[in-house]
C-alpha cells in the first residue's frame, strides 16, 4: 500500500463533524490517538502528504485533514518530542513555499505559531510582505516570541497597506526596547490605529526616554485616541515604577495630574494621584 493510501486511511479515522460543523459526536479518542501516532511515526513524508490534503476551509475535503494536522501538532507537544516537533515544523514551514490557497497557508501559520520555535521564523518572515498572509504570519511570530521581533522589524520599512497595522500590533505585543525607534516614529503615522498601537508598544518597552514622546502625543483633542494614548502614558509610569525608576514614574504622574484639568478626565487625575501615593517617598 502506498504512503498516500496509508495516510488517507489514517485521516479517515478522524471524526465527522456534527450538524453544526463541530466535533461533538462519535469521537473515539483511542482511535484518533492511534492514527495520529502512526502519522507522527511516518515522519516528514506523512506530514507533507497531510499538508497536501488540506483544502479550502469549510470544504468537505478539508475537514478531516485539518483536524488531523492540528491533532498532530498537539501530539508532539504532549509527548514532549522536541526533535519530532522541530522536524514537523520544518516540514510545515517548507509547505508554505508551495502553491496552495492563501487560507490554507494561514492555517499552516497558525499551527507554526502553536508549536514553532526558531526553525519557523524564516518561513513566516517571508510572508510579512503579503497583505493577505501578514496577519497570520505576524500572529504566529508573536506566539513564538524569541527572535521574532527582529524579523518583524526587518519587514517594517517596506510594509504597505494593512501589513503596516499588523506589524506594528505584533511589535507592540512583544514591546522590545530595540523596537522603540519604530514606535516613536509611528506615533506620528497618518493612520490613527497605527499611532495607538505604536504608543502601546512604546509604553511596553518601559523606557524612561519614551515619557516625553508619549505625553506629547497624548496632548490632543481627539476623544478615543487621547484616551488610548493617555492609557499608554499610565502604563509606562507603572512599568517604570515596577522597575524602580520612581523619579521618571512620578514625573509622568505629576504631568497627568496637572494637565488633565477637564472634569470629564477626572479619572485620569485620580489615577495619577493614586500612582503618586503608591510611590510614597520613594
Amino acid at each position: 500500500m502506498s504512503v498516500r493510501e496509508q495516510l488517507k486511511q489514517l485521516v479517515d479515522r478522524m471524526p465527522d463533524p456534527d450538524g453544526r460543523g463541530m466535533f461533538t459526536e462519535d469521537v473515539d479518542k483511542d482511535r484518533i490517538d492511534q492514527a495520529i501516532a502512526a502519522i507522527h511515526a511516518g515522519g516528514p513524508e506523512y506530514v507533507t502528504g497531510l499538508a497536501g490534503m488540506l483544502a479550502e476551509p469549510g470544504s468537505e475535503a478539508d475537514v478531516k485533514p485539518r483536524y488531523a494536522l492540528h491533532c498532530l501538532v498537539n501530539h508532539v507537544l504532549i509527548i514532549g518530542d522536541d526533535v519530532g516537533r522541530k522536524r514537523l515544523c520544518e516540514t510545515l514551514a517548507k509547505a508554505l513555499d508551495d502553491d496552495r490557497p492563501q487560507r490554507v497557508k494561514a492555517f499552516l501559520c497558525q499551527e507554526l505559531g502553536w508549536a514553532g520555535r526558531g526553525e519557523s521564523i524564516g518561513a513566516l518572515a517571508k510572508l510579512l510582505d503579503n497583505n493577505e498572509l501578514c496577519a497570520a504570519a505576524a500572529m504566529a511570530l508573536v506566539a513564538i516570541r524569541d527572535g521574532a521581533a527582529k524579523a518583524l522589524r526587518a519587514a517594517w520599512p517596506n510594509a504597505n497597506g494593512d501589513a503596516r497595522l499588523h506589524l506594528i500590533h505584533a511589535l507592540a505585543a512583544l514591546a522590545e526596547p530595540q523596537s522603540a525607534e519604530i514606535f516613536a516614529a509611528a506615533v506620528d503615522d497618518e493612520n490613527r490605529e497605527i499611532r495607538i498601537a505604536a504608543a502601546a508598544g512604546l509604553a511596553g518597552t518601559g523606557e524612561a526616554s519614551a515619557a516625553d514622546r508619549l505625553l506629547g502625543a497624548a496632548d490632543i483633542d481627539h476623544g478615543w485616541e487621547r484616551i488610548q494614548l493617555t492609557n499608554s502614558c499610565l502604563v509606562l509610569a507603572e512599568r517604570l515604577a515596577e522597575t524602580g525608576d520612581t523619579s521618571a514614574a512620578k514625573r509622568i504622574y505629576n504631568r497627568l495630574a496637572e494637565s488633565y484639568d477637564d472634569e470629564a478626565e477626572s479619572h485620569v487625575r485620580d489615577a495619577a494621584r493614586r500612582g503618586i501615593a503608591a510611590l510614597g517617598n520613594a
